[in-house]
């Protein structure tokens, strides 16, 4: 499956209407097989029976089940909305991805649809005895007590409803899914098996615009990079001799008329007639960031989350400490992992491919400045961002770990200078130093003081 077809698959199972959709259309193919084999069996016996419910009562049954379910499928909507309104003003709206992406969200309200949908497609079917039009009455008793049995399932799931949109707004559930947002993305871009990367890693060679030979391709629509195809766009490169630089980093916005890519084609070739369309299928623009291979969105959610917890309207410290504990989830597995290559060769060992990722220290750059900007008056971030400091330091390079330790530094004097008492500034240093002298061969900066 290629990048594209990714990104679109990605976008629809995150969408509010495709499980819903789908279960829709499974609810239209099993009403019409449910008909289907009530007319091929022979139930004239049923019709006797104690169970049989008749024309007016299959009618009453499928009428009350489907109007209550879409009543139902109404008020979970709306509090699902709600919800997202609450979290989205508390702690950020980029979080309504979240609860649009949510599976248990989606397919509740999908089982309501799709019950409705069954409901009237099946009360088509019943029709009652016309003798001037030579017409048999006709019950479909496996469809009509099969409705029986979906509607007793979603009595299951409107309870299942209720708690989890109760489990889905606690702060904890919250910073769970985007951290295991930013864990995913590390773990894939920043594997710790190195050999993942080494058989194509080769030194990149960065195009320059005034190179006669090289064709710059700009965007043509505004939005954020979300997904780069690395396959297709060397296997691409290789097929036509071109060597292919991606400009800008995932997540990085781009203006219609700005680059997004260079091409430089080898002097016995001439680059292609399709190559704007080709290289264009093969990165993917959109209006919003997503975190599947934006990593840098991926930190900067857990990072608004402690930030907006700050905020004089929220004023939740023990929440931004939690988002900054779970920050060090994905920071450790990046500094333990392995940086991706700039240079991507392909089979033969030519260079093909350069693409720029966040270097794991820009990440660090990214969730300190923000700490020391908006929290560092507050002992509930300094404490918590020193143990992530310390954490980055087990699992990273010497110079990701002193990287580390010099916005502790920073953050310590900025909280000293906010106004904090000399006794809790102290307490912080102490703490400082101790994690220092905790992690074997990370020493403090020696160039910088505690």
């Amino acid at each position: 499956m290629t990048s594209q077809l990714k990104e679109h698959y990605v976008r629809a199972r995150d969408s509010f209407w495709f499980l819903p959709a789908s279960l829709v259309v499974l609810a239209i193919a099993l009403s019409s097989s449910a008909v289907f084999l009530d007319r091929q069996l022979d139930l004239d016996w049923a019709a006797d029976s104690t169970l049989a419910l008749g024309v007016d009562g299959s009618r009453g049954l499928l009428t009350v089940i489907g109007g209550s379910v879409l009543g139902v499928a109404a008020t979970a909507f709306s509090i699902t909305i709600s919800v997202i309104a609450t979290a989205s003003s508390s702690y950020g709206p980029r979080l309504v991805r979240n609860f649009m992406a949510d599976r248990g969200n989606q397919f509740v309200l999908g089982v309501f649809v799709s019950t409705f949908a069954y409901c009237v497609l099946v009360l088509r079917s019943v029709t009652a005895e016309d003798s001037d039009a030579g017409r048999e009455a006709f019950v479909p008793y496996v469809a009509v007590y099969l409705a029986i049995l979906i509607a007793v399932v979603n009595i299951g799931c409107l309870v299942y409803f209720i708690h989890h949109i109760a489990d889905s707004i606690q702060i904890s559930t919250l910073v769970e899914s985007v951290r295991d947002d930013l864990r995913r993305v590390a773990e894939r871009e920043y594997p710790r098996d190195e050999e993942r990367w080494s058989p194509a890693a080769v030194p990149a060679t960065r195009l320059e615009p005034t190179d006669p030979r090289v064709l710059e391709l700009s965007t043509g629509s505004p939005g954020y990079l979300v997904a780069v195809d690395v396959q297709s766009l060397v296997s691409y490169a290789a097929e036509h001799d071109l060597l292919i630089e991606v400009v800008p980093k995932v997540g990085d916005h781009l203006l219609p008329t700005e680059p997004i890519a260079r091409v430089r084609g080898s002097r016995e070739s001439e680059l292609p007639d399709s190559l704007a369309s080709a290289v264009r299928r093969r990165v993917s623009i959109d209006d919003a960031r997503t975190p599947y291979q934006d990593i840098r969105f991926a930190v900067q959610q857990l990072s608004e989350m402690a930030v907006r917890a700050l905020s004089p309207g929220t004023n939740d410290p023990f929440t931004a400490q939690n988002a900054i504990e779970e920050l060090a989830v994905g920071l450790a597995a990046v500094a333990s992992g392995t940086e991706p290559p700039e240079g991507i060769a392909d089979e033969s060992g030519e260079l093909r491919l350069v693409l720029r990722r966040p270097r794991p220290i820009e990440l660090i750059d990214i969730v300190f400045d923000d700490l020391r900007a908006h929290g560092s008056a507050q002992m509930r971030v300094v404490r918590p961002a020193i143990q992530l400091a310390k954490r980055v330091a087990e699992n990273g390079s010497a110079d990701l770990a002193q990287r580390a330790w010099m916005h502790v530094d920073l953050l310590l004097a900025a909280y000293a200078a906010s106004g904090a008492a000399g006794f809790d500034v102290e307490r912080m240093r102490e703490l400082a130093t101790t994690s220092t002298r905790a992690v074997r061969r990370r020493p403090w900066p020696p160039d910088v003081g505690v």
